[in-house]
């Protein structure tokens, strides 16, 4: 694995003539989803460890297909060049920030943290699943309210099963008083837990997906998606050269450029 932004892209690092502010980017689940598998097939000794702040390759991305996809035809013919990644490397792009996000969070809890998390989330959702079950046998809650729950797989899954198990213990809790071995301790302990869980897989924002994730998957994720994003932007800079001539770095700057602020004006006295 390469330890570093070779091939010239630059370091997230911004000189005093640069903007630090940069717009925030929502990434997309179903760009990840797209090039998730794509990107998991590229060799060990490959991948590109992704070290840069993703918001500003998306918005330099963003702004170098801009720029050539007026020139789809030409892209076309020209040799040793994937038009369809060109044009598609926004999405590429989108999908970064996404499992960026998502391991970043799950970077907030420990790899053994996040296995007992798990471990108890699983079993919450066994208990308050069955008890719910047992209950709707005797038509105290009803079924189509629960069997939605028992789809879908994975940790995020589970954690928001128990979050719905929760919820509809607390709705039909006159019903259920002194009616199942669940007690309201246990409630807040379950609810405490697959929150917790839940906050350590998803970004701020987003929805919940049914992508089974650990925080090792993600990180390794982020960088093969990056590494796909380095190859296709190294094309479009290629591209760029090819149509825009001494034009290029300003049509398509690099991963990591940062737009130089304009000159501030001075009253005059």
């Amino acid at each position: 694995m390469t330890n570093a932004l070779d091939d010239g892209l630059e370091l997230d690092i911004c000189d005093s003539g640069y903007e630090d502010e940069v717009p925030e980017v929502m990434g997309s689940e179903a760009a990840y989803l797209q090039f998730r598998d794509e990107a998991r097939a590229i060799p060990d000794g490959e991948v590109v460890v992704c070290r840069a702040n993703v918001s500003v390759a998306y918005h330099n991305v963003k702004r170098g297909v801009d720029a050539v996809s007026h020139h789809r035809d030409v892209i076309a013919r020209l040799p040793g060049i994937d038009a369809k990644r060109i044009l598609e490397l926004s999405e590429l792009s989108l999908a970064v920030v996404y499992a960026a996000a998502i391991a970043a969070r799950v970077g907030e809890v420990s790899t053994n943290d996040y296995r007992n998390y798990l471990s108890r989330v699983n079993a919450a959702r066994r208990g308050l699943l069955h008890s719910l079950e047992a209950c709707s046998a005797f038509g105290l809650v009803p079924k189509e309210e629960i069997a939605p729950i028992r789809k879908g797989t994975g940790p995020l899954d589970a954690a928001g099963d128990v979050v719905a198990l929760v919820a509809l213990f607390r709705k039909y809790e006159d019903v259920l008083a002194n009616k199942t071995p669940v007690t309201p301790a246990f409630l807040q302990e379950a609810s405490e837990v697959s929150t917790t869980l839940l906050r350590s897989l998803k970004p701020r924002g987003t929805p919940v997906g049914k992508t089974p994730r650990s925080p090792e998957q993600m990180a390794d994720d982020r960088d093969r998606l990056w590494t796909l994003l380095v190859r296709g932007h190294r094309d479009l800079r290629r591209v760029a050269a090819f149509l825009f001539g001494d034009d290029a770095e300003e049509k398509v700057p690099l991963l990591q450029s940062r737009l130089r602020s304009a000159p501030k004006k001075h009253d005059v006295a």
